[in-house]
């Protein structure tokens, strides 16, 4: 797979199960592969065994829900087990990105832990588009705001590249967030024998939020001439919550993350910030692997609708 160049997007993939819940991914699908001007490809993966006649009837369910979604788009069977196969389709196409729902007919009631969507994030090279069950974009507008939390390292800004390339196909606002983790100090200073003084304190603090800020500004310095409405703000507190405040009071559509760095990002599943913006929110989040190149595995013998377009 070629790597992904300053975020661009050249293929959008939508996998597939048959259930109404996954293919609400598809006007999503539809309108960032519009905007982007990417390819849009749908897939389905049946289980190892199965017929040439269900393969046939699986890709005539990909034909009919691209009917009724109203897209055009390449489609695709596949054969195995389900993340794996998305795992390969996606290696094989030019700077991809996977859009689908949280759970789908083998993860109902799961939601990420366990479920196609969680192996697909966790095991895969391509940026993921999540969207939670009741939760969606607008198929139509897209992101109007979406929100890129960082915690000063670049495995975080790893994140910024595409939340860009959203930001100008959509004419979003990009909005930054960094945490200036007061409560861990209060919690850290808590622990002394002796109080800390008021004034002392207060320095500290006023310490950690200059920080946070002056990194921002660096940030924004480096996105200046991206073409982008970008925003700042330091939040105050335990990360997940404030960013959550934040998403709410700023009616963000899209939380854009790498899947780790320093402030714990690397837990997707179990108290993260992915899965509380999922569980608790009601925002997609787009998560970004930090290393966009390589392959995964050894794709599979799939059964192709070579060349097939739909409209």
């Amino acid at each position: 797979m070629a790597e992904m160049a300053e975020g661009a997007i050249e293929t959008v993939v939508v996998p597939l199960d048959g259930s109404d819940l996954a293919e609400a991914a598809l006007p999503v699908g539809r309108a960032i592969a519009a905007r982007a001007g990417a390819a849009l490809r749908l897939v389905r993966v049946l289980d190892l065994g199965r017929t040439a006649e269900a393969q046939r009837q699986a890709e005539q369910a990909l034909w009919e829900s691209a009917r009724r979604a109203d897209v055009e788009a390449r489609l695709k069977v596949r054969v195995g087990d389900a993340a794996e196969e998305i795992l390969r389709e996606a290696a094989a196409l030019p700077a991809p990105l996977v859009v689908m729902t949280t759970h789908g007919r083998s993860g109902l009631g799961r939601w990420l832990i366990g479920s196609v969507a969680d192996r697909v994030v966790r095991g895969g090279t391509a940026p993921v588009l999540l969207l939670r069950s009741g939760v969606s974009l607008d198929g139509e507008t897209g992101t109007r705001r979406l929100l890129v939390p960082l915690d000063g390292s670049a495995l975080a800004e790893d994140a910024l590249p595409i939340a860009q390339a959203l930001a100008r196909a959509f004419g979003a606002e990009l909005h930054l967030a960094r945490v200036a983790e007061t409560t861990r100090l209060f919690m850290l200073t808590g622990t002394t024998d002796a109080p800390v003084p008021d004034n002392v304190m207060e320095e500290l603090v006023a310490g950690l939020e200059d920080d946070a800020s002056a990194y921002l500004a660096g940030v924004i310095e480096r996105l200046a001439s991206a073409g982008v409405a970008v925003r700042a703000a330091v939040l105050s507190g335990v990360p997940v919550d404030a960013l959550l405040t934040y998403v709410d009071r700023h009616a963000i559509e899209l939380v854009v993350l790498a899947t780790h760095g320093r402030g714990g990002f690397n837990r997707l599943v179990l108290g993260s910030v992915a899965e509380r913006v999922l569980l608790q929110g009601h925002t997609p989040i787009l998560v970004v692997p930090p290393v966009r190149s390589g392959e995964v595995g050894t794709p599979t013998d799939g059964v192709e609708a070579a060349g097939r377009t739909v409209s």
